[in-house]
């Protein structure tokens, strides 16, 4: 059975020509926020990046915290803004490890990383 996206169609292509985007987790026993800049790939349903299993991210999202990620670009011409576009996810996901994950090593050319599946 084929899984549906949650994106819309302008959504879908936003993503697609995003390269890098911004994960923030909570750390649970501070309160704190911790936000990274990501490489990631999107197959249309989901996000896959590499992490390190004992990073601050996969420790946050192991202990239940809520994840956001966050797409955006803008265009400038002679340092004015011309546009402004972002598309903020927010939702609470389990933590999937991966040793291999076939799509995103072919889109990322990287071995031996381990991959988070959002």
């Amino acid at each position: 059975m084929t899984k549906k996206s949650m994106f819309s169609k302008p959504e879908i292509t936003f993503l697609n020509t995003m390269r890098v985007g911004r994960i923030a987790t909570v750390n649970p026993l501070s309160g704190y926020p911790h936000m990274v800049p990501i490489c990631f790939v999107f197959d249309g349903i989901s996000f896959y990046t590499t992490l390190s299993e004992g990073s601050k991210r996969i420790r946050n999202i192991k202990s239940g915290s809520k994840v956001s990620l966050l797409f955006d670009k803008y265009e400038e011409r002679d340092e004015e803004w011309l546009t402004l576009q972002g598309l903020l996810i927010t939702c609470r996901i389990s933590a999937k490890l991966h040793r291999k994950q076939r799509f995103f090593y072919e889109r990322m050319a990287l071995a031996n990383q381990k991959i988070l599946t959002i």
